[in-house]
């Protein structure tokens, strides 16, 4: 399995085709804004039949995962669901197959000027290399550039 991940403003899928605004940045705030992790996960030709659970979740740089206070108490910030696969007859369609999912978070009260990544879980293991790094700017600007060149 193949899995591309990107963070964005915010995204949508339709017709298993994502839709990105604002996508590819690694920096962002330092006040609180929505954000969205774009997936791809391309399956080899050979999969079966199933069920896949997928969970997204964050960590910060300690490798220990988020929490927020919500109304509801203490909560992890994580997302999960489940995509079901098709049946497919491999001998006349022998091609992987590509999942897309977008997912889409509100406003997170995180801490500036730390670095956090999302990370990918299918079937309740963590993917190799599906990971997504981002940092929180600070108030000051904490030696963040604007991505502009004078």
């Amino acid at each position: 399995m193949n899995v591309t991940m990107m963070l964005c403003d915010s995204a949508v899928v339709a017709e298993n085709k994502l839709f990105i605004l604002g996508g590819g940045w690694s920096v962002t705030g330092p006040d609180p804004r929505p954000m969205s992790v774009a997936i791809k996960l391309e399956l080899e030709a050979n999969y079966d039949e199933r069920e896949v659970h997928w969970e997204l979740f964050l960590e910060n740089d300690e490798g220990l995962q988020v929490m927020l206070q919500t109304p509801a108490g203490l909560q992890a910030v994580e997302a999960m669901g489940n995509v079901i696969l098709p049946a497919r007859d491999l001998a006349l369609d022998a091609r992987p197959f590509d999942v897309c999912l977008a997912i889409n978070f509100p406003p997170l009260e995180l801490n500036q000027g730390q670095d956090y990544q999302w990370k990918l879980s299918i079937d309740g293991e963590v993917v190799s290399g599906a990971s997504v790094p981002f940092s929180i700017a600070t108030a000051n600007g904490g030696g963040f550039g604007d991505g502009l060149v004078g």
